[in-house]
């Protein structure tokens, strides 16, 4: 048997680098895309997690504007104040909305007509919960939230002249807020302001809500006439 030689140099003895060069690249391209297509499919076959259907609402009248001042002859006084509350209404069948909390998480002045503008700094600040209020919502039911007050400052005298009604220039709007940051006021001045609302939940995306307050900084025993005096709407 005879052999051929091959010359240093010649084809035969080159390394075959094609072949592995492309099997690294396939094998890159394979990795690639294990690498974005599993969790995609992981997510959409996992069963997804219901959520509840959450609604914000205010209206300027009562339930949402009440008065939680005492009632002449009740046992227990309170002082006078008007409690200014959004509705929280979960419209879903079946799922609960668990571990309901309300922020303010906006507030802006108005500078100019139809002008508005940012407090700063501001942190998003924690509104009361009331302890009666339940924090886990179940399906169809709609609980009341209070956001802030109207108070008037001081002690201001009594109706005048047999009158039933009295009304003062001292009144102050406050948040309500089991605690305050530093260097922020807790009440409004009179004018425009506008407040962002944010309703949060343990397994539900949050929902939030912009209203208007038009504050005059005056008050009345008379909630129709109150209700000129702070007027308040949603804004989208």
């Amino acid at each position: 048997m005879s052999y051929i030689p091959i010359e240093p140099g010649s084809r035969g003895d080159r390394p075959r680098t094609g072949g592995l060069l492309f099997g690294v690249v396939v094998a890159f391209l394979l990795g690639l895309f294990a690498g974005i297509a599993a969790p995609l499919a992981i997510n959409y076959l996992k069963p997804a997690v219901p959520t509840a259907d959450i609604a914000i609402d205010f209206e300027p009248r009562p339930p949402f504007v009440v008065n939680a001042g005492s009632d002449r002859g009740a046992a227990e006084k309170h002082p006078p104040a008007y409690l200014l509350r959004i509705s929280i209404q979960n419209r879903s069948e079946r799922v609960t909305a668990r571990a309901c909390s309300v922020m303010l998480t906006g507030l802006w002045d108005q500078f100019k007509e139809r002008q508005f503008k940012a407090a700063e700094p501001f942190d998003p600040v924690l509104l009361e919960w009331l302890p009666y209020m339940p924090a886990d919502i179940r399906p169809g039911i709609k609980v009341f939230a209070p956001f802030g007050e109207v108070v008037p400052r001081g002690s201001p005298a009594g109706p005048a002249d047999g009158a039933s009604v009295r009304t003062t220039e001292s009144a102050e709007f406050r948040f309500r807020a089991p605690a305050w940051p530093p260097r922020r006021e807790r009440t409004l001045n009179p004018g425009k302001h506008r407040i962002r609302l944010t309703v949060a939940f343990e397994d539900t995306p949050p929902v939030e809500q912009l209203l208007e307050i038009d504050w005059s900084g005056r008050w009345s025993d008379d909630p129709r006439e109150m209700m000129r005096l702070v007027r308040v709407s949603k804004k989208t």
